[in-house]
């Protein structure tokens, strides 16, 4: 969960740095890993009522939703990088 968020600061560290700017903006993916975060946390707080089997499905569900998320967002990033390049190279964007 915390590298997740470690790559995507990076990232935007990068494209500032690099091309001057970047505006983050969340995306559907990353709204829903929020909530799934939130809901496998509440589980683990609530541990001696929650089964077991039920605390791991929330983990694998959570899990999961991080890698999905930080995939798309990285794919994001590349692509704006693809499209910056582009547009200095004097390509079409």
């Amino acid at each position: 969960i915390i590298g997740r968020e470690v790559v995507i600061l990076s990232g935007g560290l990068a494209l500032s740095l690099v091309f001057g700017q970047w505006q983050p903006c969340p995306n559907m993916l990353g709204k829903l890993n929020n909530f799934f975060q939130l809901v496998m946390f509440g589980a683990t707080i609530l541990a001696n009522i929650v089964p077991l089997s039920l605390l791991v499905v929330f983990w694998w569900v959570a899990g999961l939703s991080t890698l999905s998320s930080g995939l798309s967002y990285l794919w994001l990033g590349l692509g704006l990088t693809g499209k910056a390049l582009k547009s200095t190279a004097g390509g079409p964007a």
